[in-house]
């Protein structure tokens, strides 16, 4: 009896969107055709350059395969992921096999199924292609939830040949490009507040709902009237509207819907902080880049608030707080004006562990200073705080200390 060959290159893309208040971000993830395991034991696999080969043991079967769904980074595991489009670029010689199914499952549950029974019949010329709309078959999918254990599954039919066909047709061969879906991913983001009695906090409940996934976050008065405000880094950099700030006005009782204030600022590996720079009694935005290998590496950038918006960015500072050193804001001299700091922290050579400043004079920052030459080490924790109420930001260190006792 002839053994019916399935030979598999398979690159499922998976496509998605993020919601970030009112922006949408398409991110991408494959799944290599190693990924894609055979069920049972009705089939052998062989591992090869670009993919793997799959053969069925016997003509006529059916054989499915499987890979787990991975989101990719900066998809937070909460989020609400629902497919909204599923595409399966797959083609085949004459005589070949037939897609019978396409499945997402989260474990023994079935979240649907699309009952595709396509023949893939197409010349060797044509897979050999790129694909082309001519060999893609879209289907819309239920919108339903997935999470990162989530699996695809495809059904694939061996054909079967009788002993009167003539003549008898070579092996089939299947070749599986790549399966695509498309997500809509959706993570809200809740705000509870603890508002202080001068003796207490007394719980409030949740005071905000976003809609909305941000990498980084902080609280600040941007607008100057007294309240603190959310303001939310996006961080990521590989679509439209990636990097953006957003920000929430506080009313006092509550956070208003999510603004963008920045369509660019502090991204990817930069450490964002806020801090009125320039004393205006606003909240600004300040990006340490801090990489060390290139040109306009360990600047430091800032984004002043108008009170509805945050301006361009601004180079403030062309080298403070660089590759692992920790970076701080506050105001240390007690002007109005938050400063830079940076915590050196390493203990192996000379001027390891030294605290530098960099003051704000409104529009700009000082020349590094050197303000400690021995504070907050290794793994200690590095603080600012003002500690002593004179108006001028402390530096603290904590330190774990483990006894056997």
């Amino acid at each position: 009896m002839k053994l019916s060959r399935l030979v598999v290159w398979l690159s499922a893309v998976l496509l998605f969107t993020v919601s970030k208040a009112s922006a949408q971000v398409p991110m991408r993830v494959a799944i290599p055709g190693s990924a894609f395991k055979p069920e049972g034991t009705r089939a052998t696999v062989q591992d090869v350059a670009g993919g793997r080969i799959v053969r069925a043991k016997a003509l006529g079967l059916e054989i499915s395969l499987r890979a787990t769904v991975r989101m990719p980074d900066g998809v937070p595991p909460n989020a609400q992921k629902s497919i909204s489009r599923l595409v399966v670029f797959f083609r085949s010689e004459r005589y070949g096999v037939s897609l019978r199914t396409v499945q997402v499952r989260s474990g023994s549950a079935v979240l649907f199924t699309v009952e595709t029974n396509l023949d893939g019949d197409h010349t060797r010329q044509q897979i050999e292609k790129p694909a082309t709309a001519a060999n893609a078959w879209s289907f819309g999918a239920v919108p339903v939830l997935v999470t990162s254990q989530s699996i695809v599954r495809l059904t694939l039919q061996f054909p079967t040949l009788f002993d009167d066909t003539p003549p008898i047709p070579p092996p089939s061969e299947v070749l599986i490009d790549r399966v695509e879906l498309e997500f809509q991913v959706e993570t809200t983001q809740r705000l509870f507040v603890g508002v202080s009695s001068g003796s207490g906090f007394a719980s409030s409940g949740e005071r905000a709902n976003w809609r909305a996934h941000y990498e980084r976050h902080a609280f600040a008065d941007v607008n100057g009237d007294g309240k603190a405000d959310f303001i939310g880094f996006v961080r990521t950099n590989h679509a439209s509207d990636d990097s953006d700030v957003w920000v929430a006005l506080s009313n006092g009782a509550g956070f208003g819907p999510g603004q963008r204030w920045h369509d660019y600022f502090c991204t990817l590996e930069e450490q964002c902080a806020v801090g009125d720079v320039n004393g205006d009694g606003k909240a600004d935005l300040i990006s340490f880049v801090r990489t060390n290998h290139g040109a306009n590496d360990s600047d430091v950038w800032v984004a002043l608030s108008n009170g509805a918006g945050f301006g361009p960015g601004q180079r403030w500072h062309d080298n403070f707080c660089t590759l692992e050193e920790q970076c701080a804001v506050g105001d240390v001299n007690g002007d109005g004006k938050a400063d830079l700091i940076s915590f050196v922290r390493t203990n192996h050579g000379a001027n390891d562990s030294d605290v530098w400043v960099a003051l704000s004079n409104g529009a700009g920052f000082g020349a590094g200073q050197r303000w400690n030459d021995y504070f907050c080490t290794q793994q200690e924790a590095c603080a600012v705080g003002d500690v002593t109420g004179d108006r001028k930001a402390d530096v603290l260190a904590l330190k774990t200390e483990q006894h056997v006792k």
